[in-house]
């Protein structure tokens, strides 16, 4: 997973440095460990929930001290953050005619394959769902007026009851949802799809409403 990112990341760098007279070490090409550090530093700063703050706060020494700072400067970060690809953009488009969520669809199913891999859950899982906070361009951002962030990105998952694991989840993506055959109503699209991977393994499944 790590190492698509690289590639992806490292792609996008090689493009934008040829604007550049003179690349400095700022637009360098990223590795597998510098990549680890900027996931780190990203869950950091939502553990903290600073991530309402410029770039330019969290790496000043006043706001946040030396805890982001430390692994690598803002203008590094920023470049990075700026560069940053799950995909490969030239073969994104044709995907996209099948595929709305396209641009990171093979990252997601490596990590819900990784979640899968990693702990075997027991027999009682929920379903629920999670409004992730996005206001940026995104051809599936809903609005649930009843949610903290109220704009965002949809997230149905099945948790296990009794570690709250995730085992597995699908992006709500509306009327581009895939459907794998089934004919079900847009909204029970993702739930569905993620239920039928329980099925098989003899398990009961709980919906919160």
């Amino acid at each position: 997973m790590i190492d698509l990112i690289v590639i992806h990341t490292n792609a996008e760098i090689a493009i934008k440095c040829v604007k550049y007279k003179d690349v400095k070490t700022t637009q360098r090409k990223t590795d597998s460990n510098e990549v680890r550090a900027l996931i780190g530093i990203l869950t950091l700063i939502a553990a903290m929930k600073e991530n309402h703050l410029p770039s330019r706060e969290l790496f000043d020494f006043t706001f946040c001290g030396n805890r982001y700072r430390s692994t690598m400067p803002n203008e590094r970060f920023d470049f990075l953050i700026n560069c940053l690809r799950f995909d490969d953009k030239y073969k994104r488009e044709q995907r996209r005619l099948t595929d709305v969520y396209a641009p990171f669809r093979d990252m997601w199913d490596l990590f819900i394959t990784a979640c899968q891999e990693n702990q075997k859950p027991s027999c009682y899982l929920t379903i629920d769902e999670q409004l992730l906070g996005f206001r940026g361009r995104c051809p599936f951002r809903i609005y649930i007026p009843n949610k903290p962030n109220k704009y965002g990105v949809k997230i149905e998952m099945l948790v296990d009851n009794s570690t709250k694991y995730m085992v597995d989840a699908e992006p709500y993506l509306g009327s581009f949802t895939k459907t794998d055959g089934l004919n079900v109503l847009t909204k029970g699209k993702a739930t569905l799809r993620i239920t039928a991977r329980a099925y098989p393994e003899d398990r009961n499944s709980y919906f919160l409403l």
